[in-house]
């Protein structure tokens, strides 16, 4: 028998090597109309398990119903049996003196001793979006939240400590804390090379978070930090160069003003993008303008998008309006550009199409 390989069309390969990162997301609802914990844990497993995260990564994600205590303590054991050095776990939902809230009950403090006293990994790392609730004497995190770091040296906590869970525009749907540390991880610069590529510690990643809670959102308490940080590479830094590659593949003219922009994302798997267009005209005058967000499911993945600009931009203007009104042709030009989320290209084009008659008002813009 052989032992570490694995036979496939004749051929012998070795196995592939254990993975050095083992993530836990789990998400619950702090009420049955609020799907904010759930979005937290989706947007922290995909960013950590696509492009950006660590190539060799074993994550579970658990949302709502699916965080059983079965199914929550069956993961926590696969993950303190992992032989990675490094353990992520990240909740978002409610935390309380008994411990955290899942689905069928309570996640207690004693749960969380065993899980990371038993765990194999060198680090680990507990991130809590669990901001307590506000009253007359002050928001207070649970105190097993402390206990826990001070038996565990090797376990880093950062937690949310606003009183608040409203989630403003700019996070996107993710709760402040949460919002803030995708963020982080996406725009921060790397401090631990491996095999020749920057990633981000968790350290620098939650200093760089820390400090966009107070200037976007004016945190009046920042979140709590237990333990030792700067051991553990999280995500690959971008800062350097962008990650990936786009290619525009084609571009077609719809009803009104719009159009259908066939592109392809490589590389890109669950890290934002953006596709901008202008529509110009003959007179280099951008008409309108605006960007769509792209987000790709695989490695490789061939999209379709629409975009749409309202009639009236044509209609309305004082030489071309009359010119169509006529049926007198007038060429513009579809300007298409990918870029990362830092406003970096990834790929460009622009498409030239002649309108020879005022366009169909739009429903949509």
């Amino acid at each position: 028998m052989l032992v570490g390989f694995t036979a496939f069309r004749g051929k012998f390969l070795m196995a592939p090597p254990a993975p050095r990162h083992h993530l836990l997301a789990v998400g619950v609802p702090g009420a049955p109309d609020v799907a904010t914990a759930e979005f937290n844990a989706r947007g922290v497993f995909q960013l950590l398990t696509g492009a950006l995260g660590p190539p060799d990564i074993r994550a579970t994600c658990l949302l709502g119903a699916e965080a059983t205590s079965a199914a929550t303590l069956g993961a926590l054991d696969e993950a303190a049996a992992a032989p990675s050095p490094f353990h992520l776990l990240y909740f978002s939902g409610r935390a309380d003196p008994r411990g955290l809230s899942i689905a069928d009950g309570v996640l207690d403090p004693g749960a969380l001793h065993r899980h990371f006293e038993r765990t194999a990994a060198a680090r680990s790392l507990l991130l809590l979006d669990a901001p307590p609730a506000s009253n007359e004497g002050g928001a207070a995190l649970p105190p097993w939240l402390e206990e826990l770091a001070t038996a565990r040296p090797a376990l880093g906590i950062f937690a949310a400590r606003a009183a608040h869970v409203e989630s403003p525009a700019q996070s996107a749907g993710h709760s402040p804390f949460t919002a803030a540390l995708l963020l982080a991880l996406q725009q921060s610069t790397g401090d631990i090379e491996i095999d020749g590529v920057q990633f981000v510690s968790d350290r620098t990643a939650l200093s760089e978070a820390t400090a966009i809670l107070r200037q976007h959102w004016a945190e009046a308490e920042p979140p709590l930090e237990l333990g030792a940080f700067g051991d553990i590479p999280l995500v690959r830094s971008q800062m350097a160069a962008p990650l990936g590659t786009a290619e525009i593949l084609g571009l077609s003219v719809g009803s009104g003003l719009s159009a259908h922009v066939r592109h392809m994302l490589r590389g890109r798997r669950h890290l934002p993008t953006l596709l901008h267009y202008a529509l110009v005209d003959p007179s280099d005058d951008i008409l309108a303008e605006g960007s769509v967000p792209l987000t790709a499911e695989e490695d490789v993945e061939q999209q379709r998008t629409r975009i749409r600009v309202p009639a009236r931009v044509l209609r309305d203007h004082t030489i071309w309006g009359p010119m169509l009104d006529v049926h007198q042709a007038v060429h513009l030009r579809w300007r298409i550009t990918v870029r990362d989320t830092l406003g970096r290209l990834l790929a460009k084009k622009t498409y030239g199409h002649e309108y020879d008659r005022l366009p169909s008002t739009s429903k949509k813009s």
